[in-house]
């Protein structure tokens, strides 16, 4: 819009000045002369203002193309959502000593029996069915300031800058609730829908290092979920104490593990 209203008080400048110029040359010069200069100014002015639009309309053109090839780089077509790539940039971002938005959460999570689903309905149902996931994820990002990423296959990572780690706990029960409330239809599943795991961690209750390491706690605790069955958040802390140990060897396994 910007672009347009420019170009309109350029044109109307033209045509102010070149009014003026007829004028005055109808006033001060002899009649065939300014005929002759009204022409070659009407001529110019529609030639210049032309041109000027078809100008413009390539520039916003290039710019359009750009906004879309920005828009291809950093999202999943499939899911809408941003991509891996774009998350570690914005990971990459978040980690800055000025970032106004530190990283204070990750929440992950994983389609329960998605393979099985991939194979009974097809690799057709099964991008429908990422699709509906990340809709609502979408709808989790507006809601509650979530940033959702699809992290690869039926996989989805979340950052939270705000929450604490009782609050993720809550969203990440909640979503894993809404996803289940789909109820997209899978007959591999002991509910008959599908339904996801969801596995979180919070920097300062976790005591992590940087986002690789809260990653990995997140991941951890989305591994006990599922091997608890699956259709279940679980936090870090929860799962270390279900494995029958201390977080803090946990913890130690974590780092060891990025080492």
């Amino acid at each position: 819009m910007i672009v347009i209203d420019r170009l309109w008080r350029i044109n109307m400048a033209i045509v102010f000045v070149c009014s003026v110029y007829c004028s005055l040359s109808f006033l001060y010069k002899p009649f065939s002369y300014s005929v002759a200069a009204l022409i070659n100014v009407t001529i110019s002015s529609v030639l210049g203002i032309a041109i000027g639009r078809h100008l413009t309309a390539i520039k916003l053109e290039n710019i359009e193309t750009r906004r879309q090839l920005a828009l291809q780089r950093d999202m999943d077509i499939l899911t809408s959502l941003p991509n891996r790539r774009k998350l570690f940039e914005v990971l990459g971002e978040m980690e800055l000593e000025d970032s106004l938005t530190p990283l204070t959460g990750v929440i992950m999570i994983d389609i329960d029996n998605f393979k099985n689903y991939n194979d009974f309905y097809g690799h057709v149902k099964g991008d429908e069915c990422l699709s509906v996931v990340g809709s609502c994820l979408r709808l989790y990002s507006e809601k509650y300031a979530v940033a959702f990423f699809r992290y690869g296959g039926e996989e989805f990572i979340g950052l939270s800058t705000e929450y604490s780690y009782k609050e993720i706990g809550a969203i990440a029960e909640s979503l894993r609730e809404t996803i289940r409330g789909l109820d997209v239809r899978h007959r591999g599943s002991s509910l008959g829908v599908v339904t996801c795991s969801v596995g979180y961690a919070e920097k300062a209750v976790c005591a992590s290092l940087g986002h690789e390491e809260l990653i990995v706690m997140a991941d951890r605790a989305l591994y006990a979920a599922k091997s608890m069955g699956g259709d279940r958040a679980a936090g870090f802390l929860e799962a270390t104490e279900n494995e029958g140990g201390e977080c803090l060897t946990l913890r130690r396994k974590t780092r060891g593990q990025m080492l």
